[in-house]
């Protein structure tokens, strides 16, 4: 039978283990060497850096909002508007921070000299495109309900039965 090999741990592989056994050992009431101690802290800031690079990429909208003291519309509208990865459940903050930049530094220029009246003009026709499109949407609604109060329609509920007739 063939002799199995087993591999050495490198120096990382070493402390890791050495804090784990430590950790064992608080968790017995055991004291602990300044050593294992000091291996302990270090899991324990590699635990809390591993936990804050795994919310980094996944902070939910609500907190992000928050944290960006903006209401989801208008987060929602900036993803839109600026194609920024803002728009969905969770985001990733590393990659919005990357984007909101590249935005800034893209724009850098017409920041700089204060050019972006041709900015506010598109957004302020958007606005108002938008207004347009809610009171359409209103004005078909007020002539449906125009037609009822006027006889003029026919319910749903007998437009059906007469086709399950049919």
């Amino acid at each position: 039978m063939a002799k199995k090999v087993t591999k050495k741990p490198n120096a990382d592989e070493q402390r890791m283990i050495a804090a784990v056994e430590a950790r064992l050992k608080k968790l017995r009431g055991q004291d602990l060497t300044r050593q294992q101690q000091r291996d302990l802290d270090w899991l324990d800031s590699l635990d809390r850096r591993r936990h804050i690079e795994n919310w980094q990429i996944a902070v939910p909208k609500g907190e992000y909002c928050q944290l960006a003291s903006r209401q989801h519309k208008l987060v929602d509208d900036a993803a839109d508007n600026y194609n920024l990865p803002l728009g969905e459940s969770t985001i990733n903050l590393r990659d919005a921070l990357t984007a909101l930049h590249d935005l800034v530094a893209v724009n850098s220029h017409r920041i700089s000299r204060g050019d972006l009246d041709g900015d506010r003009v598109e957004l302020e026709e958007e606005k108002l495109r938008q207004q347009i499109l809610g009171l359409e949407f209103d004005n078909a609604k007020k002539q449906i309900e125009l037609q009822y109060t006027r006889g003029d329609a026919i319910p749903k509920a007998a437009v059906r039965e007469a086709l399950v007739a049919l």
